[in-house]
């Protein structure tokens, strides 16, 4: 029984490691939104690394925008602000993904 748990232990472990958390989870959308964001490449407001896809319940409704934005938000790998997931990253154009670092 002893090794059975401990076996159980080490196949669930590596899974748990690669799992990402997120501070916020953001729908994108047209209208309606609680946040306008525009994605800048210098003198942002805030640093976000989108960690990708997420399953969960969003918590903020944003809508990306060129101009009149609440928010300038700068995509990093490193030393972010916030962890971002993406719930509705399957309804979203490739130049948008693209966008927001989520393709290759």
């Amino acid at each position: 029984m002893k090794y059975w748990v401990l076996a159980a232990a080490i196949s669930i472990v590596p899974s748990l490691a690669h799992a990402q958390i997120a501070d916020v989870s953001v729908e994108i959308v047209d209208h309606f939104a609680d946040t306008s964001v525009r994605i800048v490449d210098h003198f942002e407001d805030e640093r976000w690394e989108v960690v990708g896809a997420c399953s969960s319940i969003p918590t903020l409704a944003i809508e990306i925008v060129d101009h009149f934005e609440d928010l300038r938000v700068k995509i990093v790998d490193h030393f972010p602000d916030q962890q971002v997931c993406i719930t509705n990253v399957d309804r979203l154009d490739e130049e948008m993904r693209h966008m927001l670092h989520l393709t290759e």
